[in-house]
Parts: structure tokens; C-alpha cells; sequence
């Protein structure tokens, strides 16, 4: 066998294991990247049972926290890299003042691989009013979900969020 055939064989052997050890390198700096996140602490674990006040459930998308209200529900988007269940305390204090709720899981903790969860919700459910929110990129990704379905929303409620696009009016 000649110099130049060993030399092609070579190649072609090289030719996909330098992508493929790339794409190994990305898929785990991408997982070790989501596999640390902040967690809930043992105040939001505690606002995760129910009382007198709220009856607080749990779903195959979340939590519901069910309150007085029944006709004004919030759907939650967690903030990027937060566990959902940190957001317990204040969503449970949401539902104490009339406005249940419903706090979504992302995957990966990232709102961006889960922005239509509000539609299975909203799916599932029947209020006269809903709103949808959310923390950080929670809460862009809910405003997103707004802007491509603004008339099904009376509103949204973003917590050191912004819209990612200018937002339609309905």
C-alpha cells in the first residue's frame, strides 16, 4: 500500500471523528451548563401544601394553586435556571388574593424549551380571564407566547422581564 492511500484512508477515518467529538463537547458543556441551577429552599417547599386558603396540586405540567378566584387564572413561567418550585410563596400568595394559578415546568429549567406550555393549560381549564407571566426568560418567553396569542390573554405580567419583540395590542 502506498504513502498517499494510507494517507486518504487516514483522512476519511479523520474526516468524521473530528465533528463527531465536537458535537460530544457541545452536548456536554450544554449539559453540565442546565444541570446547575438555582433550587427551592424549604420556605417554597412548605408553599407547595395546601391550606385553608389555597388547595395546591400537582400536574403533569406543575403545580396549581387553587384559590378563592374562579374566574382569573395566571399562567407562570419560571425564570431561567430556577427550579418552579421556588416561585411557590408568591404564587400561593397570588391565589390567597383571587387569581389562581398555575406554575409551569420548563425543561432544562429554560422557559425556551417549553414557551407554548401556557396553550396545554389554557387548554385544559376554562376561565373567563387569563393572564400569563413570568420571571426573567420566563417571562420573555410568556410574552412571547402573548404576542402570537393575545386574544385568548387579558394580559401579562412580567417580573424583571421584558418582551423580546414589540408586543401586539388586542
Amino acid at each position: 500500500m502506498t504513502d498517499r492511500r494510507r494517507e486518504g484512508r487516514m483522512r476519511k477515518k479523520l474526516g468524521w471523528i473530528i465533528p463527531l467529538s465536537v458535537l460530544l463537547i457541545l452536548a456536554a458543556a450544554f449539559f453540565i451548563y442546565v444541570s446547575v441551577y438555582y433550587h427551592a429552599d424549604d420556605t417554597a417547599l412548605a408553599a407547595l401544601r395546601s391550606d385553608d386558603g389555597v388547595t395546591v396540586s400537582e400536574t403533569n405540567f406543575g403545580w396549581f394553586f387553587d384559590g378563592s378566584g374562579e374566574d382569573s387564572a395566571l399562567v407562570f413561567y419560571p425564570g431561567a435556571k430556577v427550579e418552579a418550585a421556588a416561585y411557590a410563596p408568591l404564587l400561593k400568595r397570588l391565589a390567597e388574593g383571587g387569581m389562581d394559578v398555575f406554575l409551569v415546568k420548563m425543561p432544562f429549567n429554560l422557559a425556551f424549551f417549553g414557551m407554548n406550555r401556557a396553550e396545554s393549560v389554557m387548554r385544559l381549564y376554562e376561565y373567563e380571564n387569563w393572564y400569563v407571566g413570568g420571571h426573567s426568560l420566563g417571562g420573555a418567553m410568556a410574552a412571547e407566547f402573548a404576542s402570537d396569542h393575545g386574544e385568548k390573554l387579558e394580559g401579562v405580567i412580567l417580573f424583571a422581564a421584558y418582551p423580546s419583540s414589540t408586543m401586539k395590542e388586542t
